[in-house]
């Protein structure tokens, strides 16, 4: 299902490149996808508040979050070509989306190794907070790549 989803997000949005025309519909996707990890996110955290957490579930929502991330990068790389056709704003609003993407990619890698690790049950706040910041940073991306759309 994680791989199918990846896939999808890829498949809709097509071969790299494009022109200006495409930025609106693929900045939607963008933010699509980049809402699906911060409800991944927040409900992991939910799912931490409770002292006795089930640590599987808690790692199979991390592997469907890293996936959603995954795809969010490929699609930021997808916009990389059509940057030159962008307006100055949207360029200014382009960086923060890519710096806000590698960041949701080392919060999730640092997550997943944190489950992998000794004794995670342990880890629990330090967990859920890295949660709550994905969540935030998600958001922050989605709200940047609105300014694509126009």
């Amino acid at each position: 299902m994680i791989v199918a989803t990846a896939a999808l997000s890829l498949g809709i949005l097509g071969p790299a490149g494009g022109t200006a025309g495409d930025l609106p519909q693929k900045a939607e996707l963008l933010i699509s996808e980049a809402k699906k990890v911060q409800l991944e996110a927040q409900d992991i955290s939910k799912e931490l508040r409770v002292r006795q957490f089930d640590l599987n579930k808690v790692k199979e929502m991390m592997t469907s979050l890293t996936a959603h991330v995954e795809a969010v990068n490929k699609m930021v790389a997808e916009l990389q070509p059509m940057e030159q056709s962008m307006t100055g704003q949207q360029q200014a609003k382009f960086n923060l989306i890519k710096t806000k993407a590698e960041l949701l990619t080392i919060f999730a890698t640092n997550k997943q190794g944190m489950l992998l690790g000794d004794q995670p049950e342990k880890s629990r706040s330090v967990l859920r907070a890295k949660a709550e910041g994905i969540a935030k940073r998600s958001e922050m991306l989605q709200k940047s790549a609105m300014a694509l759309r126009q």
